[in-house]
């Protein structure tokens, strides 16, 4: 929506999924000990004409099968 209101076509995105250890303050978002392993998604859309138009960093953690996101940048 806030694409199309400035008149910003989006193409493709690419993202890529990684374990990583968080930073203090997504450790806290969580609520796990420093240095505990958490996916980290890191995704880039692209206008059509191939320019970056975002980049979204976001955190989480699987516990019983769920997916709680906690933090993004």
């Amino acid at each position: 929506m806030l694409a199309l209101r400035h008149g910003v076509l989006l193409g493709q995105a690419q993202e890529r999924v990684s374990l990583s250890i968080p930073e203090r303050d997504v450790s806290e978002a969580l609520g796990i000990p420093l240095r505990t392993p958490a996916m980290k998604l890191d995704r880039v859309v692209f206008t059509v004409n191939e320019v970056p138009a975002e980049w979204r960093v976001g955190w989480c953690l699987l516990r019983n099968g769920d997916h709680y996101l906690a933090a993004v940048q």
